[in-house]
């Protein structure tokens, strides 16, 4: 039964991690080439519309109360919890390692923990009830859940400054994009980021209010992680050439799936000319400059994308829209204060 809380407690903590990955503003959990994100925000990461981490936590915190404090009626509520997680983790290790194609390590904890946890109940139906705990023992377990919760709330709320200045630090690929006079916005996106998706709206938004004050400029730099992201990039190069950038990236990002095909579909729908699109996506220097971009970006943004410069201050991660005008404010007013 020890190894059964223990257990509940690892669950307990990774899932209070991922949802505060999940909540929280700013980088996460996740670096640059990882997929923590992508199963945490893919189509499966909801259960009824309810974020996997949240079930995680009422789920295993259930399981351990009753695990403490067992007796006729607790083991009765035990027997389906156990066993429905069981399933569940077995069902989403399936999910990540057959459909998605891709590992959560944090999942993974909790998957595996639930199916032991569920393996664990099966056994009692020959190794009899759960035994009581003592006043001693229940305390010691007590305390343990609790810092099973700090842990995991501190793991959710780890990560880097959301919010730094680059203190003189600006990448030069950076700085080469600016124009004078003007507070310079340059978002580094990859298109089937699950929160560079999130972000797009936030930033779009900005773009629309800030318009009289910003000059904006979108770089994309598709994460190895992602299969579609590189077709996708070549997409949007190719349509900037054509001055339909704009156009393709909000295309891109709706889309919920981004094969080559379906990029060229895109490409005719706004009106390109087809074949020196085709022309475009298959040149070689379209990928190296793929390659430029992710070189540079991967050193430049430690903690993952997207990641948005308001002149040399970086932004990490999903951020509320108020926090971005601040800083398209300040940055003004410096520019207004070095003007002679």
């Amino acid at each position: 039964m020890d190894l059964a809380r223990a257990l509940a407690l690892v669950a307990l903590a990774a899932s209070v991690a991922l949802l505060g990955n999940y909540l929280r503003p700013g980088p996460g959990l996740c670096p640059f080439n990882s997929s923590c994100e992508e199963v945490l925000f893919s189509r499966f990461g909801h259960l009824l519309g309810v974020p996997l981490p949240v079930i995680g936590v009422l789920a295993f915190a259930g399981i351990f109360a009753l695990l403490c404090y067992p007796c006729s009626w607790s083991a009765q509520l035990l027997v389906p919890l156990a066993l429905a997680v069981a399933a569940g983790g077995a069902a989403f290790l399936f999910l990540q390692v057959f459909v998605l194609g891709r590992l959560c390590a944090f999942c993974l904890v909790i998957d595996t923990s639930a199916i032991l946890i569920g393996l664990i109940q099966v056994a009692r139906r020959w190794l009899g009830p759960w035994p009581s705990l003592g006043r001693q023992a229940l305390a010691i377990w007590l305390g343990a859940g609790a810092m099973a919760l700090g842990l995991g709330a501190a793991l959710g709320l780890a990560g880097g400054d959301p919010d730094s200045l680059n203190d003189g630090q600006t990448p030069p690929e950076l700085a080469a994009l600016w124009l004078p006079g003007r507070v310079n916005v340059v978002e580094v996106a990859d298109f089937q980021c699950p929160q560079c998706r999130r972000m797009h709206p936030v930033v779009m938004e900005l773009v629309r209010t800030e318009r009289e004050r910003i000059q904006f400029v979108r770089i994309t730099a598709p994460m190895p992680s992602h299969r579609q992201a590189r077709d996708a990039s070549r997409a949007f190069l190719c349509a900037q050439h054509q001055r339909k950038g704009d156009e393709m990236a909000e295309a891109l990002f709706a889309a919920p799936t981004l094969e080559p095909e379906i990029c060229e579909r895109f490409a005719a729908a706004l009106g390109l000319s087809v074949m020196p699109f085709r022309a475009c996506v298959a040149d070689p220097a379209t990928d190296e400059r793929l390659d430029e971009d992710v070189a540079w970006v991967r050193a430049a943004t430690p903690n993952g994308l997207p990641a948005i410069w308001i002149q040399n201050r970086l932004f990490s991660g999903v951020q509320p829209l108020g926090a971005l005008r601040q800083a398209v404010s300040d940055a003004a007013e410096q520019l207004e204060n070095r003007t002679p």
